[in-house]
This record gives structure tokens, C-alpha cells and sequence, in this order.
């Protein structure tokens, strides 16, 4: 799903939360975060895997804690190189 913000609302969440159970994908990207209220971002960064290009100062001091590394390492990163983690165990 592309441009996140015209689409992600607290339902949205609610069915993630749900759908998990049954191993469903869902792909979404954005380019930055500032269409989306602070705490559905928090929840976003709550999935399975998440994949980080080069981002913004916001973006990466958010993005930052999620991928355990320098805020300025995910603001500088150079084109087509990023950053992920995957599911814990």
C-alpha cells in the first residue's frame, strides 16, 4: 500500500492486530511520517519486519530505536543501501 497516511486509520490497526494470527502480509511504505498521528506510527513500527532507506532527521531518530542504531547513520545511508530487522524470537 503505498502513501500510508492517505489510508491508515485506528481501524486499519485494529485489523493488523487481528490478521496476525494468520501469517498475512501486508506491504506499506511511505515517505515520511508527517501525515500520520505520532502514536499509529508507534504502533506501525510494531511488525514483523521493518526496512528503512535513507530517511529524514525525524524519521531516523524515531526509526533509530526500532533498528537499534545512530540516528545519523539512517539519515546519511547512501542510495540503495538500508537497514531491517526482522521478527524476534
Amino acid at each position: 500500500m503505498p502513501e500510508v497516511p492517505d489510508f491508515i486509520t485506528e481501524n486499519i490497526l485494529e485489523l493488523l492486530k487481528e490478521v496476525r494470527k494468520y501469517k498475512f502480509s501486508f506491504v506499506m511504505a511511505t515517505v515520511d511520517f508527517s501525515g500520520i498521528h505520532r502514536d499509529i506510527v508507534h504502533s506501525l513500527c510494531n511488525v514483523g519486519t521493518l526496512v528503512v532507506f535513507k530517511s529524514g532527521y525525524r524519521e531516523a531518530q524515531m526509526l533509530s530505536r526500532e533498528l537499534n542504531a545512530y540516528a545519523e547513520d539512517l539519515q546519511f545511508l547512501p542510495n540503495y543501501w538500508f537497514g531491517y530487522i526482522t521478527p524476534r524470537d
